[in-house]
C-alpha cells in the first residue's frame, strides 16, 4: 500500500510542475485559451486570452456575441465565415487573424483552434488559442491574412 500512496505522490507531483511549465510558457508566449460551446454560444476566456483581446473580465459577459463585437468591424464577417465553416467540416483546423483594438489601437490577434467531438461525431466545443502578434507586426497596416484552414 506504501508504493502506491508513494506512486500517487509522485504522479501528483509531475502533474503539478507539467501544469506550472503549460501555465509558464502560455504567459510567456502570450497565449490565451478559449472554449466555445456552439449550441449555447457560451465562450470561456483564459485571463490571458482576455489580455490579449483587450477585454477586462467584469465587462466580458462570456459569448460568441460578446466577443464577436470586440472583433475589428471589417473582420468580423471573415472571420464568422471561418469559424462557422470549421464547425461545420470538423476535419479543418482555423487559423485566423483578425484585429482587435486595444487601449484604443487596432492589434493583430490570430486565432488558431479545431472541434471536439462527440461520440457520434457531432461538434460538442470549439477549443483553441488566441495568439498576440508581435507589436512590430500589429503597426504593418499591409498585413491582412485571410482565412487559412489546414486538415488536423
Amino acid at each position: 500500500m506504501g508504493n502506491f500512496a508513494d506512486e500517487t505522490a509522485l504522479l501528483v507531483c509531475r502533474l503539478e510542475e507539467i501544469e506550472i511549465r503549460r501555465k509558464n510558457s502560455l504567459s510567456a508566449g502570450c497565449v490565451g485559451i478559449f472554449e466555445l460551446i456552439p449550441c449555447s454560444g457560451q465562450l470561456f476566456l483564459d485571463s490571458i486570452a482576455l489580455d490579449v483581446l483587450g477585454i477586462k473580465r467584469e465587462d466580458f459577459r462570456e459569448s460568441y456575441t460578446d466577443w464577436m463585437d470586440r472583433i475589428y468591424p471589417p473582420d468580423k464577417e471573415a472571420v464568422e465565415k471561418s469559424l462557422n465553416l470549421a464547425l461545420v467540416d470538423s476535419k479543418l483546423k482555423l487559423y485566423h487573424r483578425f484585429r482587435v483594438l486595444k487601449d484604443e489601437k487596432q492589434e493583430w490577434v490570430l486565432g488558431v483552434g479545431g472541434s471536439l467531438l462527440t461520440e457520434i461525431g457531432s461538434v460538442s466545443k470549439f477549443c483553441g488559442v488566441f495568439i498576440s502578434e508581435p507589436n512590430q507586426f500589429n503597426n504593418c497596416p499591409t498585413h491582412n491574412v485571410p482565412c487559412q484552414f489546414a486538415p488536423k
